[in-house]
């Protein structure tokens, strides 16, 4: 993903996902690290939101 940030809009806002939301936060900090302020990131990935029902 260091590659390609430069392809994102740091002025929207980027929501990040993975399966068990491992990848996602680092994703997340990757991101931040670059000066994204709005970064969300799936606590517990598509795993944990399929279990939740959302």
């Amino acid at each position: 993903m260091p590659h390609r940030i430069a392809e994102l809009d740091p002025a929207r806002p980027v929501v990040l996902y993975c399966r068990s939301g491992n990848r996602s936060v680092i994703a997340a900090a990757l991101l931040e690290a670059h000066g994204f302020e709005e970064v969300c990131d799936v606590i517990g990935g598509y795993e944990a939101a399929a279990g939740a029902g959302v």
